[in-house]
Formats: structure tokens, C-alpha cells, sequence
């Protein structure tokens, strides 16, 4: 009897406990939040150091060696062939092709975000930088 007494007292709990749940409403509302903006500094400018360039040849050795010293650089010559010459030219040109590169997918990146910001009224450019070509 007594067993019996202990599972209807917890079966009253448990009835009563979970009553409150059934008649508890939750209410949810969902709204889409918006990408946040793309914001890509704007690199610095390149600013080539000027490099002197001598063409040493036999004849005219002592000579450049000669200048030189008067303007106070040591006379070390590091020497390219014509070869070397020619594959520093198709490297910056490799360099310049991946700067391109990067441009045309940093442009891409910046029109996708425009185009999702148009369809709330906004520009999508809040919070970005289009000072481009600026070295600040």
C-alpha cells in the first residue's frame, strides 16, 4: 500500500510538472541579419628606391671602379648575364600578372557585397575603404 501511495504522490509531481510545460508558449522570431560589410585595407604604394645601374665592360673597368670610389661605394660589381638580365624582367612581369590577379579578385569581392546591400535600400560600401590609390 505504501509503494503504491509513493507512485501516485510522484505521478501527481510529474503530471503537475510537466503540465507547466505543455501550457508554456514560446514564442520565436527569426530575422535574417545582413553580411557583415567587406573591409579590405587599401595597400600602400610602392615606391621604387632608385637603383644605379654601370655597364662594366673590359675596356671601361678601371674607370667605373674609378667613380666608385669618388662617390664612396665600395668597388664591388655584381654581375648578371645577359640570361640573369632577361629573367629579372619575366619575373616582374610574373609579379605584375599576380598583382592584377589580386585586384580583379579583391574588385569581385567588393561588387558581391555591393550587390547583396542593394536589395535592403543601402549602398553596401558602409564601413569600407574607397580611397583607392591613396597612401594613408
Amino acid at each position: 500500500m505504501m509503494h503504491v501511495m509513493k507512485l501516485l504522490i510522484l505521478a501527481i509531481f510529474l503530471i503537475n510538472i510537466s503540465g507547466c510545460w505543455w501550457n508554456t508558449r514560446i514564442d520565436v522570431d527569426v530575422e535574417a541579419t545582413p553580411r557583415a560589410p567587406l573591409v579590405l585595407p587599401v595597400p600602400d604604394l610602392f615606391k621604387y628606391e632608385p637603383i644605379p645601374w654601370y655597364i662594366v665592360t673590359e675596356e671601361n673597368a678601371q674607370e667605373v671602379f674609378k667613380d666608385l670610389e669618388e662617390k664612396g661605394y665600395d668597388p664591388v660589381i655584381f654581375g648578371l648575364t645577359d640570361k640573369g638580365y632577361e629573367n629579372i624582367s619575366i619575373n616582374q612581369a610574373k609579379i605584375f600578372k599576380l598583382m592584377t590577379q589580386f585586384r580583379a579578385i579583391i574588385d569581385a569581392s567588393e561588387e558581391y557585397y555591393k550587390e547583396e546591400g542593394t536589395e535592403d535600400g543601402s549602398n553596401g560600401t558602409e564601413g569600407t575603404n574607397n580611397n583607392k590609390g591613396s597612401n594613408e
